[in-house]
């Protein structure tokens, strides 16, 4: 069931997987961006412009990438509260259900390197990427 409430313009942009319609070209960069995310390390971005629906495909890839890998999604940033490093890995340390403690980021990636040898993952799913400070982003 969707969260968003009903809508009323067929054609509104949305964030909901379930009102995505496939096509031939984001069915192609859907396809790109896992076989992508299935090469280790992995790094990969889907650029546009305002309005395209990137964070709907994000959504969909999310809902592709589940049982495969484990998927962390960190939302579109406002300027008024940047994401910073610490509140990344901490995020990502609770998401995993690894609780947060001194060393988020070490917990993350031996996380990720156990599901790893399992040939699965973690991926980190990026709304508006850039909007994160410089820091955060690398």
């Amino acid at each position: 069931m969707s969260s968003e409430p009903m809508r009323t313009d067929a054609f509104e942009p949305s964030t909901d997987a379930s009102v995505y319609v496939p096509r031939v070209a984001l069915e192609s960069a859907l396809a790109e961006l896992s076989e992508l995310i299935g090469k280790t390390p992995a790094c990969a971005a889907l650029t546009g412009a305002a309005g395209l629906g990137k964070t709907l495909l994000l959504h969909v890839l999310h809902e592709r990438l589940a049982g495969a890998f484990e998927c962390l999604q960190v939302p579109s940033q406002g300027p008024s509260s940047p994401l910073t490093s610490a509140e990344l890995w901490s995020a990502a340390a609770v998401a995993l259900g690894l609780g947060s403690g001194d060393d988020d980021r070490g917990a993350v990636l031996g996380r990720a390197r156990s599901l790893a040898a399992d040939d699965s993952g973690v991926v980190l799913l990026v709304d508006d990427a850039a909007a994160l400070p410089a820091a955060t982003r690398s």
